[in-house]
């Protein structure tokens, strides 16, 4: 289940969350983007 935090900030990159395929991808990009201090 993806934090409301992390919708926000895939419905503001217009990434589809609904995607399941997808669902690792953003996982990984919204990650890294916070690891990096984005």
């Amino acid at each position: 289940m993806l934090k409301p935090e992390l919708v926000a900030y895939a419905n503001q990159h217009n990434i589809d969350i609904s995607s399941a395929t997808l669902k690792e991808d953003i996982r990984r990009i919204i990650e890294e983007s916070v690891t990096s201090g984005g």
